[in-house]
């Protein structure tokens, strides 16, 4: 009678499915008149970047979508958390600061972010696990990644790129860059330049440089996983 009872209380959770959660969805815009650099901080979920020539202003769209830590964790903090979640976007000494701001320091969600700004500022991330796309930015990139994996196209200025699990691609214009860096501790570092490839060195974790008559520096570095880097 014992197993019974047990076999069909897994039953009726198998087929109850969990109640999912009400995704939210916050937005703000800064005038960039007097912006320098950007500086972005999340916990978990993706990031998409899309500079613009000329734009006037950082466009901010984040997507708060709740969801359970643990087996015995409650959809209902959760929820809770996206509910009471604010925006923050300050402005001081010409560097917007952006975050998600909640009471709780263990977050229950997921940050979907679409962010717009003009391709001249300096952008700064710290992302602690997601995937980031970065296109037409040339003010500089700075991106410290726990676990994901980063695509910058079309972009200059200085790079400086640490990730300590996942991978990194960026393309950019040779002419612009002085010297290439490019290591992993687990994994490979490929590094083209106008089509000829670059050989890397190393037994386990590969590294691979370049150097070029440009202005600016490009400095990437994989924990676990692979570099690369392609010089047009």
């Amino acid at each position: 009678m014992k197993n019974n009872l047990i076999v069909l209380v897994i039953a009726i959770a198998i087929a109850s499915p969990l109640a999912a959660g009400a995704p939210r969805i916050l937005e703000g815009t800064v005038s960039a008149a007097d912006l320098e650099a950007v500086q972005l901080d999340a916990g978990v979920g993706d990031i998409d970047i899309v500079a613009v020539e000329g734009g006037l202003e950082v466009s901010v769209e984040v997507r708060l979508k709740p969801r359970r830590g643990g087996f015995f964790s409650s959809l209902k903090t959760a929820q809770a958390e996206v509910d009471e979640a604010e925006l923050r976007m300050d402005v001081a000494k010409g560097i917007l600061r952006i975050e998600v701001e909640t009471d709780s320091d263990d977050r229950h969600f997921e940050e979907t972010w679409t962010l717009e700004l003009p391709a001249r500022l300096d952008f700064n991330l710290d992302l602690g696990v997601g995937d980031v796309d970065v296109r037409g930015l040339s003010g500089g990139l700075t991106a410290d990644i726990g676990v994901g994996d980063l695509v910058a196209e079309d972009v200059s200025g200085d790079i400086e790129i640490d990730i300590g699990v996942g991978a990194a691609s960026i393309q950019v214009a040779a002419i612009d860059y002085g010297s290439v860096d490019g290591s992993g501790g687990v994994g490979d570092t490929e590094l083209t330049v106008r089509g000829e490839k670059i050989s890397s060195s190393g037994f386990i974790g590969k590294s691979a440089n370049w150097t070029g008559n440009g202005d600016h520096v490009i400095e990437i570095s994989v924990g676990v996983g692979d570099a690369k880097v392609t010089l047009e």
